[in-house]
């Protein structure tokens, strides 16, 4: 089994994340993982493999970047990066429109919970498509937004 990767994982949702086939039981441990963080709870939002930098490894390097920046600020934030690999593997696996499944059925009941109270845009957010969408949906749900400045990284 694994060891878990970040502060309120489990080994449970270690093995959970591993052996999802669909978007929505990665959401349940997402979920799960969020209700056991103290609010208020945060989230970065920006480029991934849309935008940004170019690539989806240094969008990454950069979002683990911005997530760090904010918890030495002793914020508490959700780290959806743990995901990544396995909603690479989901999305790929499916055929149509997965970057839209991928966003309704993951991100969307996470967000949905009221477990996510401030949303963190990444400048450079407008560029990709998931972070636009997040801003829409964080505006329909009342959940706040925070631009981070343009200096937050140097």
């Amino acid at each position: 089994m694994s060891e878990p990767l970040e502060p309120y994982w489990t080994e449970e949702d270690c093995a959970d994340v591993e052996k999802a086939t669909e978007f929505g039981e990665l959401s349940v441990v997402a979920c799960r993982i969020a209700a056991r963080m103290p609010p208020p709870v945060g989230i970065v939002c920006g480029p991934i493999t849309s935008g940004g930098l170019g690539s989806t490894e240094a969008n990454l390097a950069h979002f683990w970047c911005a997530i760090e920046y904010l918890r030495c600020r002793r914020l508490v934030v959700f780290n959806q990066l743990p995901f990544e690999n396995a909603l690479f593997e989901i999305k790929h696996s499916k055929r149509g429109d997965s970057g839209a499944q991928l966003l309704n059925e993951f991100y969307l009941p996470l967000f949905r919970t009221r477990l996510i109270h401030v949303m963190y845009f990444m400048p450079g957010w407008q560029g990709s498509v998931g972070a636009s969408w997040e801003r829409e949906r964080g505006r329909e749900l009342r959940i706040a937004i925070l631009d981070l400045p343009d200096t937050w990284w140097r």
